[in-house]
């Protein structure tokens, strides 16, 4: 499964990739650092890619929008939200603007790939 990492904070950005290449789940995945990167690594890809994890709170995603922008750059291929923003309300707004989920960044690492999977 080919997976796309897009958040602003460096460090979580490339732990997340690094842990989610060495689980079990056998993934490719690639990272981005706004959205208009990730916008631009799909645009790029040969094929869309399975999943887009996209922080809510970063460089051009211009709240709920940039989730439908991703998806439109990439196919309709299912975004996920990995938020620290998880409140009930931000929740249901990234769900009706298109998000297939929305993991708390609270959430620990194996709780995560339980949700990738």
């Amino acid at each position: 499964m080919r997976v796309l990492i897009a958040d602003d904070h460096t460090l979580l950005r490339d732990t997340m990739k690094g842990y989610l290449e060495s689980s079990d789940l056998n993934l490719e995945v690639v990272a981005a650092g706004s959205l208009p990167e990730a916008v631009s690594l799909a645009k790029q890809a040969p094929k869309p890619y399975d999943l887009v994890l996209l922080d809510l709170d970063m460089p051009g995603m211009n709240g709920m929008a940039g989730i439908g922008e991703m998806r439109k750059a990439n196919a309709g291929a299912p975004i996920g939200i990995v938020s620290a923003l998880a409140t009930p309300e931000n929740v249901m707004a990234a769900i009706d603007a298109g998000a297939a989920a929305f993991i708390p960044k609270t959430m620990g690492a194996k709780a995560m790939l339980v949700a990738l999977r």
